[in-house]
């Protein structure tokens, strides 16, 4: 927390920005800190609703912004993004209105599922220029993107003291409880946007001898092992595959760039090293989630729809029954069948049917009678039900140019900003796949961090141009 003090340099006085302004600017800050901690924790468990920090803080940001003492924002370098937003949007409100039974429910939906997550959007994008960032110091806003990953660590540890408690209590392993959120699976996309930056941060110094954020070695150890304790703790698959996934990308990445430097001896312990690592991440998981076990022999029948109907209605119709005489498990098989009948429903709806949650359901009974099931568990599937595939193809659009971004400026730029960006939107992209994320407080985090991100990229990129000018010039 040393750097705290730092965030707001000295470039409020050389353009003489009021006190109140710096006292503002502070507040932004504490209040952004604050919501990232309570973000995934229900407004039931908190002495406050969650909207008594976020509203008023995205119109404090509005406000600073309108008030032309934060750094200007160059909209016209995003207008891509904001443009695909844009017609998003619009395309929300067409279908939503035509298949909503009055406008005023569909606006509410709008604000609660939509807007809100264009708002926090609008907050990770002006985050920096509110601050007073100057361009010229891209250090600053990594310092902040440090900030953020120590408050998300903060809910961690909260989690991980929770898991010692009832574990001293009980005298047995909580393993797949959490008090803190609505359920595992919400928590654990939680901790992995902030293991995203945690791993970003290992590649790019082992990779580059650089630094996405500027914390300490002893810092960033505590925080991964604070995130990966209380993640692996949570027991979710998804989530262990997306750490596999993030370790093996460091893994090669930090090979191609560091084996001619290191030589073949220190690459080859380092990839083993990371073999290692991965290898005892996953027995760990295999012995701690026995789901393992039994998923290939689940696999076949959860994907024979016509036969078995339990995924359908569970009330009528029993589970199946595998080879070795057990029932199969009952969370992958139902994930399976409903992610291919899902598909099959966009398919049949191909302009959507308006966001509402029960899309799923509703598109189920109306084509194969009365059901059981609730939501397709995908976000992708519930989204493209939601707003058809024209609506599905402007997201992937959206997530797609994020990430080209975000790559072009990692690999052609050398710009770390970029691959943490890059990371970040192809995790969630890919999980958004088989977990239904698009929604509530993950789609604001999401929005959030995707804006701050991608301020972040334009000040690295900033940073280096005037930085080459300077030395060109003989300027410091």
């Amino acid at each position: 927390m040393r750097y705290l003090p730092r965030l707001l340099p000295d470039f409020l006085v050389q353009y003489r920005a009021p006190d109140s302004y710096r006292v503002l600017a502070w507040l932004v800050l504490l209040m952004t800190l604050l919501l990232l901690v309570i973000w995934p924790i229900p407004n039931g468990q908190l002495p406050f609703h969650r909207n008594f920090v976020l509203i008023p803080l995205f119109l404090l940001q509005a406000w600073l912004v309108c008030r032309r003492h934060a750094l200007p924002l160059d909209w016209h370098a995003f207008r891509k993004p904001l443009l695909l937003v844009g017609v998003l949007t619009g395309w929300i409100v067409v279908t939503g209105l035509w298949h909503s039974p009055s406008t005023s429910v569909f606006l509410q939906l709008l604000n609660g599922k939509w807007l809100r997550a264009l708002e926090t959007g609008f907050m990770g994008l002006t985050l920096l220029p509110v601050l007073a960032v100057n361009r010229i110091e891209a250090k600053r806003g990594m310092q902040c993107l440090w900030l953020i990953v120590l408050a998300m660590t903060l809910l961690a540890l909260v989690q991980l003291a929770d898991f010692v408690s009832l574990w001293h209590q009980s005298g047995l392993l909580p393993l797949g409880f959490t008090r803190l959120a609505y359920s595992r699976f919400e928590l654990s996309v939680y901790f992995s946007m902030a293991l995203v930056f945690v791993f970003a941060e290992i590649a790019v110094r082992l990779a580059m001898g650089r630094s996405l954020f500027h914390g300490s070695r002893v810092g960033l150890f505590c925080a991964l092992l604070i995130l990966l304790v209380s993640q692996l703790g949570l027991v979710t698959r998804n989530a262990t595959v997306g750490i596999v996934a993030n370790l093996l990308s460091i893994t090669i990445l930090v090979s191609l760039m560091r084996a001619s430097q290191w030589g073949r001896r220190k690459t080859t312990l380092f990839i083993l090293l990371a073999v290692a690592v991965i290898a005892g991440i996953g027995v760990t998981s295999w012995k701690t989630d026995p789901r393992w076990t039994t998923f290939k022999q689940t696999l076949p029948l959860a994907l024979d729809t016509t036969h078995h109907l339990a995924w359908l209605d569970k009330a009528h119709h029993a589970y199946p029954v595998m080879a070795n005489g057990n029932t199969v498990d009952v969370s992958a098989y139902e994930r399976i069948a409903w992610q291919k009948i899902g598909y099959e429903m966009v398919l049949k709806e191909p302009l959507g049917m308006g966001w509402y949650a029960e899309n799923f359901h509703r598109a189920v009974e109306k084509y194969y009678g009365f059901t059981t099931t609730t939501q397709s568990h995908s976000g992708m599937i519930n989204f493209a039900l939601s707003n058809g595939i024209p609506g599905f193809i402007l997201w992937l659009m959206l997530l797609g140019w994020l990430i080209d971004y975000g790559l072009r400026h990692f690999y052609q730029r050398k710009m770390v900003s970029g691959l943490a960006l890059a990371i970040f939107v192809m995790g969630m992209m890919m999980r958004g796949f088989f977990d239904d994320i698009w929604r509530d407080h993950m789609l604001e985090m999401f929005f959030f961090i995707s804006g701050f991100l991608l301020m972040l990229c334009d000040y690295e990129q900033s940073s280096a141009k005037i930085a080459q000018v300077n030395e060109k010039t003989g300027h410091e």
